[in-house]
């Protein structure tokens, strides 16, 4: 069985990309909101929803939807 090795070697020019056809890099985007800034979405954990029981009806812009728990242990939400 023959070993292969993978060498990259930076004196031999890549010929078919040469470094000319490379896009040119966009600079560094202006500072704007970051991480800090956006606290994202709220948590909710879902016993405080359900509370033991194994199903809620939340009502949202006049419909019903129903969130189950589920004997393996997973959130089902339907409308």
């Amino acid at each position: 069985m023959r070993k292969i090795r993978n060498r990259i070697t930076s004196s031999y020019p890549n010929k078919a990309f040469p470094m000319s056809s490379l896009p040119p890099t966009s600079p560094t985007p202006a500072a704007g909101p970051g991480p800090m800034d956006d606290p994202g979405p709220p948590v909710v954990e879902s016993t405080s929803l359900l509370k033991g029981r194994p199903e809620v009806v939340i009502l949202h812009n006049g419909r019903e939807y129903r969130l189950r728990h589920t004997r393996l242990g997973k959130l089902i939400l339907t409308a």
